[in-house]
């Protein structure tokens, strides 16, 4: 049957294609009906792709077989009326490294757990470089995963292998170290926090894996990407079934065009939307470095202030994210040391003070400061929502969400300001999904976050000089 030809009978129905168990002995033993349950997860703050399913054993296959706990498993899964391509499925092989929870259910069935990580990450548990790097960051970057991570999409297509998309290219940033018997993922994040891409500023590149390839990227990268090129989809809030129209904005949406059934939110969490102490302790608001140079043993300083350089940054949307509260960089304090056996080519730091502009030991304090902000940017506009599964959707894309305006309904209320919520309302980044399949459904809690307004959350600054300077 052509993909053309199936229906899709009801909001997160899925196709489980393929649930196969490779053996130790080379036998391929297919598990579709025997697993009641997949759980899959994925993290843009996380190397690698891990999951777990749950199985009814009523053939003794764990003894049987045997089953080990070292084996093999491919899964395929595809949303009914998708093109079967590689961008709207889900396909791949994963390492098996445990079984737990085994239990007799009555005397004639066994139910256990097996779980599961990519191959990729199961290797990087034993493998260890010992060897220097030298050349721009995204140079090293391919040639660790070429040279030691990338493995087979599939276990029976060697031909294939899963794909390493490296953000911001060719970068600005050259690096030169030894990896002191560090694994390949721990040396990916070695770099990503002293990265610099060709057009943006961040600091904030993190090595993660969804479930269609590897990305070496920062979240200032993604977002920049996808505000040009398109949000993977518009989700809505109604209490109404399918009152609201979909896709009316004028935005570019690239995911498959589905029935609003499945675009319409199921629930959405707000834990919290904005802490101005965490955002001062934590160094989101202003933070400062001191540093020490190891060869001239003279000290320096730096402070960095994100609110006067919020402009410089790109964000989900372009209203400032928090309030103009009072700010001291020096709340937030890190010490650095430069020109260490790790950092032998940042250049002499012989100056007392603030760092000279352009001196090498200033791009080291550039990284720190805007790491330190940027990624702590995410941490106030942080929600849980819950959606119908689809299979073309990964961790990293920007979605919309329109969220209605909670309070008494205007007349004449025609435009999105007076509908919507302006500050809960719009784009969207999807950081964190965890897939659900179970018994043909497919099930979706995803974290998203957003670090950027429609408006901003105020703008006068001598209300934040007056409370500093008072008493």
């Amino acid at each position: 049957m052509s993909y053309n030809d199936e229906i899709l009978q009801k909001a997160g129905t899925v196709l489980t294609e393929e649930i196969t168990i490779s053996l130790v002995n080379g036998e391929v033993v297919d598990l579709v009906n025997f697993v009641v349950e997949l759980n899959l997860y994925e993290d843009i703050f996380s190397p690698c792709l891990t999951g777990n399913l749950t199985i009814v054993d009523s053939a003794n296959l764990i003894s049987e077989l045997p089953i080990l706990g070292i084996e093999f498993i491919t899964i395929k899964y595809r949303t009914p009326t998708f093109e079967n391509i590689p961008q709207n499925v889900i396909e791949k092989t994963f390492q098996l490294y445990s079984i737990e929870n085994r239990s007799l259910n009555g005397d004639r069935e066994t139910i256990y757990t097996m779980n599961f990580i990519s191959v990729e990450g199961f290797i990087d548990q034993v493998e260890t470089l010992v060897r220097s790097f030298s050349g721009t960051t995204d140079e090293i970057v391919s040639k660790i995963y070429n040279d030691y991570i990338v493995k087979d999409r599939r276990i029976d297509t060697p031909d294939k292998k899963t794909s390493l998309v490296i953000f911001d290219i060719p970068h600005t940033s050259r690096l030169r170290y030894i990896s002191n018997y560090w694994s390949p993922f721990k040396n990916l994040s070695f770099i990503g926090k002293r990265v610099k891409g060709n057009t943006l500023n961040s600091s904030d590149y993190f090595f993660y894996e969804s479930n269609k390839g590897f990305y070496f990227t920062s979240i200032e990268g993604l977002i920049t990407q996808q505000l040009a090129t398109g949000h993977f989809e518009e989700y809505v809030i109604e209490v109404q079934k399918n009152t609201t129209p979909r896709r009316t904005s004028g935005i570019l949406y690239k995911g498959v065009n589905v029935p609003p059934d499945m675009t319409r939110l199921k629930n959405i969490k707000m834990p919290k939307t904005v802490d101005a102490i965490e955002g001062t302790m934590s160094g989101y608001h202003s933070n400062s470095i001191r540093g020490y140079d190891l060869t001239t043993k003279k000290m320096t300083e730096s402070t960095f202030d994100f609110r006067k350089q919020n402009a410089a940054f790109v964000k989900t949307d372009t209203g400032i994210a928090f309030p103009n509260v009072p700010s001291n960089p020096y709340a937030y304090s890190q010490f650095v040391t430069y020109n260490t056996s790790l950092y032998n080519d940042y250049g002499v730091t012989d100056h007392l003070g603030d760092l000279p502009a352009g001196h090498p030991a200033q791009y080291v304090t550039d990284r720190i400061h805007y790491r330190t902000s940027y990624i702590n940017s995410f941490n106030n506009f942080k929600f849980e929502i819950e959606i119908h599964g689809r299979t073309d959707i990964e961790v990293g894309m920007l979605i919309q969400i329109l969220y209605p305006s909670a309070r008494t309904k205007l007349e004449n209320e025609n435009t999105p300001e007076q509908a919507y919520d302006q500050l809960l309302s719009g784009s969207y980044l999807i950081t964190a999904i965890h897939h659900t399949f179970k018994f043909g459904e497919h099930s979706i809690l995803a974290e998203v976050v957003k670090n950027g307004l429609n408006k901003s959350l105020g703008e006068n600054s001598e209300w934040t000089d007056q409370i500093l300077n008072s008493g």
